[in-house]
C-alpha cells in the first residue's frame, strides 16, 4: 500500500516547479561538501585529551552528506516534517565541526616569554624536544584547558552523554563561541546573519518538538495543498543553502588554509617553479560556490571574505 502511495507521491511532487529546483539545489550542495571531504582530506583535526591523541579528518563532512542524502529522501516521501528535523541535524554537525576547530586553535599553550625563559638561546633538536615535551605535559595536565576545551575532550572519549558538558554542546553554545572570533563577530553584524539564523532556528524548533497540528501534517503530503508543499519545499532548500554556506564563510575565517588550491603543492611535486602568489589561489569549487551562493545569501560576503581572511587568500 505505501508503495502506491509513494508513487503517487512521486507524481505529484514531479508536477511542481520548485521540486526540480529543490533537487538541482540539493546536488549542487551535496557535490560541494564532496568536494570539500576531498579538499581537506589531508587536513586532520588533532585533539590531544589527557594522554591520548585524536584525530579526525572528514568525519563530519561524510556524515553530512549522508544527511542531505536523507532529507532528499523524506522529502520524495512528502515526509516535510522528517526533513526540517533533518535539517536541524545538519546544520548542527556542520556547527559542531566549526566549534570543535575553533576550540583546538584556541588551545593555550606555553607563552612567547615561557619559552624564552624556558629554553633560551637558538631552537635546537634538544630544545625543540624540551618544548614538545613540555607542551605535551601541559594538554595531559588539563591546566590551561577551559569549558569549552574540556567538552571537546569529552566529546573525543565519548563522555558528553554524562551530561556535564552537554550545554556546550549546543547551537547555542556554538554560535556565542564562534563570535568569539573578531572576524566572525564583525561579519555576522555587518551583513544581519543573526536574524536570519534565529528565523530557522524557530523553524526548526517547531518541528523537532511539534509545535502545533499542522508540523505534524507536513509529514502527510495528501493533507498539503500545491502551495503549501511548494512552500516547504522553498524552506527546506533556502536553509540548506544558508546553513552550508555560512558554515563555508565561517570556516574561511577560522582555517583560510582549507580552501587553497592544490598548484602550488602540485608545482612543488613536479619540481616546478610555482606560479606567483599560487598559495593563496582558492580551489576552483569553492570560488564557485561562493559566487552561485555566499553572494546571493549577501552581495557584500564576498568582498569581506577577500578582505578579512587572515592569510590573504584571494577571493574575487
Amino acid at each position: 500500500m505505501f508503495f502506491e502511495e509513494f508513487i503517487s507521491y512521486k507524481t505529484k511532487l514531479s508536477t511542481l516547479d520548485c521540486y526540480s529546483s529543490f533537487l538541482k539545489a540539493m546536488k549542487n550542495n551535496e557535490e560541494f561538501i564532496d568536494n570539500f571531504i576531498e579538499q581537506v582530506f589531508d587536513k586532520p583535526v588533532i585533539c590531544l585529551s589527557g594522554n591520548k591523541t585524536y584525530i579526525t579528518d572528514t568525519l563530519f563532512l561524510r556524515t553530512a552528506i549522508r544527511t542531505l542524502n536523507s532529507i532528499s529522501v523524506c522529502c520524495s516521501y512528502g515526509c516535510f516534517a522528517d526533513s526540517s528535523v533533518l535539517v536541524r541535524k545538519y546544520r548542527d554537525d556542520l556547527f559542531q565541526y566549526l566549534f570543535i576547530i575553533e576550540v583546538l586553535n584556541n588551545r593555550k599553550g606555553l607563552t612567547n616569554d615561557e619559552i624564552s625563559e624556558l629554553i633560551p638561546g637558538e631552537m635546537d633538536v634538544d630544545k625543540f624536544c624540551a618544548l614538545v615535551e613540555l607542551t605535551m605535559k601541559i594538554n595531559i595536565d588539563g591546566s590551561r584547558k577551559d569549558r569549552n576545551d574540556k567538552a571537546v575532550d569529552a566529546w573525543f572519549d565519548n563522555e558528553v552523554l554524562t551530561g556535564e558538558f552537554r550545554k556546550e554542546f549546543s547551537i547555542e553554545n556554538y554560535l556565542d563561541y564562534l563570535k568569539h572570533n573578531p572576524d566572525i563577530k564583525k561579519c555576522i553584524l555587518e551583513h544581519g546573519l543573526d536574524d536570519i539564523w534565529e528565523s530557522i532556528r524557530r523553524r526548526l524548533n517547531n518541528y523537532t518538538h511539534a509545535n502545533g497540528k499542522k508540523f505534524i501534517e507536513h509529514n502527510l503530503l495528501e493533507y498539503l495543498s500545491a502551495q503549501e508543499i511548494e512552500k516547504c519545499i522553498l524552506e527546506i532548500s533556502e536553509e540548506i543553502n544558508y546553513i552550508t554556506s555560512s558554515f563555508l564563510v565561517f570556516l574561511i575565517l577560522i582555517k583560510p588554509e582549507f580552501i587553497m588550491s592544490t598548484d602550488y603543492i602540485d608545482c612543488i611535486e613536479l619540481g616546478f617553479e610555482p606560479p606567483d602568489d599560487s598559495q593563496y589561489w582558492v580551489a576552483p569549487f569553492i570560488k564557485e560556490y561562493i559566487d552561485k551562493n555566499i553572494s546571493e545569501l549577501h552581495p557584500e560576503l564576498k568582498s569581506f571574505l577577500h578582505n578579512n581572511n587572515k592569510y590573504g587568500m584571494i577571493i574575487d
